[in-house]
């Protein structure tokens, strides 16, 4: 992956991060759960506060940080294990009483991964992403529905057809740009 391509992705997800509505602390959206409102609240915190973050792990992703907040003078000690909810821990008493497994400590570690893991942290992320829209596109296809949204974006690179001779049903799966696939296996051979 080359020092270009991780600059225009920066710079597109600048771009889509102006383009996105704050979340109210008065008013939960319609059509987002309690929970949902709750994560993008800390989301949301995590991009509009100014942390340090100090790396004490040996890895550059999955590992241990402090992160500071210079207004508050309080640092707490955060872990990142996985990339779900819960998967994670900060010592702030935020996560320790909410059910949500995230808090703005561990939303922005995942958000601002060391520059050292930058490129496997992108690469990573994309192959998150493009498999749970894979796995959406999937379900909504054999369910009869049409995928829509990310999902339709995946159902143009994977579809279940069927072979005309035998009757049996197979998935279709386009591969991605060599450079692409380059990124994503050098994220996946950093985390071994």
């Amino acid at each position: 992956m080359s020092t270009q391509t991780i600059v225009v992705r920066t710079q597109a997800r600048k771009r889509s991060r102006k383009l996105r509505k704050p979340i109210s602390h008065l008013r939960k959206p319609e059509e987002m759960s309690l929970e949902q409102v709750q994560i993008a609240l800390r989301k949301q915190i995590a991009t509009q506060q100014r942390f340090r973050m100090e790396d004490l792990g040996a890895e550059p992703i999955f590992s241990e940080f402090r992160v500071h907040n210079p207004q508050t003078k309080r640092a707490y000690h955060v872990a990142i294990r996985g990339l779900k909810p819960g998967d994670n821990f900060c010592s702030c008493p935020d996560y320790a009483v909410d059910t949500l497994g995230t808090c703005k400590h561990i939303e922005h570690v995942v958000r601002k991964p060391t520059p050292s893991a930058r490129p496997q942290a992108d690469a990573l992320l994309d192959l998150v992403n493009a498999g749970r829209n894979l796995f959406d596109a999937l379900a909504q296809t054999l369910s009869g529905r049409a995928p829509s949204g990310e999902s339709a974006n995946a159902a143009r690179v994977a579809r279940v057809e069927q072979d005309p001779r035998t009757g049996e049903k197979y998935l279709r799966l386009a591969l991605p740009a060599p450079e692409k696939l380059k990124g994503i296996l050098d994220a996946i051979a950093g985390l071994l």
